[in-house]
């Protein structure tokens, strides 16, 4: 198209009449949303932290005024670091790891051959002569693949670990490039080879012992090499969570949509729990820094609401571990707010949870087409024409769909984020398969929910979206005929008609009721209190229900009042803070991401209207995920907002 065809059309729009009356009514309604008492009171929030800075709290426990607790505190903090640093424990991992990193493949090889030799010695040992023919096969499988892979390390292994882990591409863009391990210098990196007989003795004696302790270690299904070599693993990634908490946080912030649902405790609370000891030791140690604002302060409130639940819960025994993984899953919050810290950070936390929502969009599309979309989950009357929802790897479509609200507004703006439109083209197909799973969930709150922050994000992009608005409502009219199964499922929404919703009504009344008993305490976190008192208030027909199928209506169930309260200082803060972020900051990567954590939040809170979108654990926890990298952002960009900069 030549240049004046382009000045001719986009004369064309510019002259038309009703495109200019739609502008200007956008950049009306724009200017009075900008000079209303609303935008001054959502725009205040470092007004708010001022205010919270002269506050007896802040002098007591933080701020630069001497204090009983404070000159304490420290003291016990400068004692800690000297211990620490001095320490024979820490300064002995930190000499063995170095060892390892510096040491020869070959001479790790030794270690595993042995490993595998013994194991597989063990083996044999077991069924040949003891006769315990229990013994699974597993073993000597798993130790003969051991023990063929480390005589290759031992022929061809001429470079140190480090060397052989920097210089593969893969092992280098993971680690160094993306996980943001620091590199070694060359004294660092100097290897241990001056006695390589004297080590390679070493390590085949601890291969052996390794070895024969397969004789007393067994996991059902699995055997004992293959557990004994994923707690060989398990070891090193602690070590490297112990020296480096970020690397931790950004595996596990990519692996919870992927955790499984029966095992929790193990794979959820234990790294949590693990990265923010892991954090705290570095933070005593004087190498992390650790910042509360007034935001930290009603998230904190909130924690100690969530304990005192279930304490004080109608069943002690059915809230207290519900209590806890909610409290474990809320108070990593405070870790993660302080661990992203700088734009590299921000960059790196964005694209795990960008990527790993990609990666359960696409198993959730190709779980429509391919896989086995189940039923069980909608009216067979109403919705015949539907042939399944999807579930992905989150087990229930409602809860994909609050997933994926939760992660799609990020994909979208890292589509404006990225400085080309090679480096836009992943991103763009991120979102669109994040949008058709999210329409297989066929979760009608759900979209409703998303409509909703996308409607909200464009028009923090553009004011003219506002004008797109007013003329795609013109086309509202017509979706039945273009889209007539989703058309179907929205008019459906609040038709008593559909099992679904007289099914949600009818427990609504209930809980209402429950509430007006248990206005203050609440009965306490977790389904088995609400299994034992909802019984009592419920309508004919509807005698069980696992919650309320309400966010609110619930945490009024389970936290009383005082809980609700909590809850919506929480969400007001955390708008106050976003948009006071989107005005003020001047980067444009931090206004776009501050805006997507926003929609992204206040489309999961209003589907929170009609369905309990934290009863999910991993839901509940990528939430605060989500709340931790948006206020991150937002801490990031009013802190430094004389810099400027994108990210590439």
């Amino acid at each position: 198209m030549t240049n004046e065809n382009k000045r001719k059309k986009k004369n064309i729009f510019k002259g038309s009449k009703i495109l200019n009356f739609l502008f200007f009514i956008s950049d009306w309604l724009y200017r009075k949303i900008g000079v209303s008492v609303s935008a001054f009171v959502f725009t205040g929030y470092e007004i708010c932290q001022k205010y919270y800075e002269k506050s007896m709290f802040y002098r007591m426990f933080q701020g630069y005024e001497p204090s009983l607790v404070k000159n304490f505190t420290r003291k016990i903090k400068k004692a800690v670091m000297i211990k620490c640093e001095n320490g024979i424990i820490i300064n002995g991992i930190k000499n063995f790891a170095d060892s390892i990193l510096s040491a020869n493949l070959s001479t790790i090889g030794v270690f595993f051959v042995s490993v595998g030799f013994y194991s597989s010695l063990v083996y044999l040992l077991k069924v040949f002569i003891l006769g315990r023919t229990e013994t699974m096969l597993v073993d000597l499988i798993a130790g003969g693949i051991l023990t063929a892979v480390s005589l290759l390390l031992i022929i061809f292994g001429r470079q140190s670990l480090y060397e052989a882990l920097h210089g593969s591409v893969i092992c280098n863009t993971i680690l160094f490039r993306f996980l943001g391990f620091p590199e070694r210098n060359e004294r660092q990196s100097g290897n241990i080879n001056n006695n390589l007989k004297k080590t390679n003795i070493i390590c085949f004696s601890a291969g052996m012992i390794t070895g024969l302790l397969t004789y007393f270690s067994t996991v059902k299904d699995w055997g004992a090499v293959i557990p004994m070599c994923f707690l060989i693993a398990a070891t090193g990634a602690f070590y490297v969570i112990l020296c480096y908490p970020e690397a931790g946080f950004l595996a596990f912030l990519f692996a919870v949509p992927f955790l499984p649902p029966g095992n929790l405790v193990l794979l959820g609370a234990a790294p949590c729990l693990l990265i923010s000891v892991c954090y705290f030791l570095k933070l005593i140690r004087g190498k992390r820094t650790f910042v509360f604002e007034i935001f930290d302060l009603f998230v904190l409130m909130f924690a100690f609401l969530i304990f005192f639940s279930g304490i004080v819960s109608v069943s002690k025994t059915g809230s207290i571990k519900p209590s806890l993984m909610y409290l474990c899953f809320t108070l990593i919050y405070f870790t993660s707010v302080n661990i992203i810290r700088s734009r590299e950070m921000i960059k790196r936390a964005v694209s795990t949870i960008t990527f790993s929502g990609f990666l359960v969009a696409a198993y959730g599309v190709y779980q429509n087409y391919f896989g086995d979309a189940l039923n069980i989950w909608q009216d067979a009357g109403m919705f015949s024409d539907i042939s399944g929802r999807v579930v992905s790897t989150l087990e229930n479509p409602n809860v994909l769909a609050e997933y994926l609200i939760l992660i799609i507004p990020f994909i979208i703006v890292s589509v404006f984020t990225a400085a080309n439109i090679k480096k836009r083209m992943p991103f763009i197909i991120y979102g669109l398969l994040g949008v058709v799973c999210l329409v297989l969930t066929w979760s009608r709150g759900s979209w409703l929910g998303f409509i909703f922050s996308c409607l909200i994000l464009f028009v923090i992009l553009n004011r003219k979206s506002i004008a797109a608005y007013l003329g795609i409502a013109v086309l509202i009219p017509f979706t039945p005929v273009i889209f007539p199964t989703i058309a179907q499922r929205f008019i459906s929404i609040g038709n008593i008609a559909d099992s679904s919703t007289s099914y949600r009504v009818s427990i609504w009344h209930a809980s209402v009721r429950m509430i007006q008993d248990y206005i203050i305490p609440g009965i306490g976190v977790g389904r088995e209190p609400f299994r034992l008192v909802y019984p009592g208030y419920s309508l004919s027909g509807i005698e069980t229900a696992p919650h309320s199928h309400s966010l609110y209506l619930q945490v009024c169930v389970e936290y009383g009042l005082i809980g609700f309260i909590a809850l919506i200082f929480i969400l007001f803060f955390f708008t106050q803070y976003c948009f006071t972020a989107i005005k003020h900051a001047n980067e444009k990567y931090i206004k776009l991401f501050a805006s997507a954590g926003l929609c992204a939040v206040l489309g999961f809170m209003l589907n929170g209207l009609t369905d309990f979108v934290w009863y999910n654990y991993r839901v509940y926890l990528i939430f605060w995920l989500i709340v931790s990298i948006t206020v991150a952002v937002c801490r990031f960009g009013l802190k430094n907002r004389t810099r400027s900069g994108e990210i590439n």
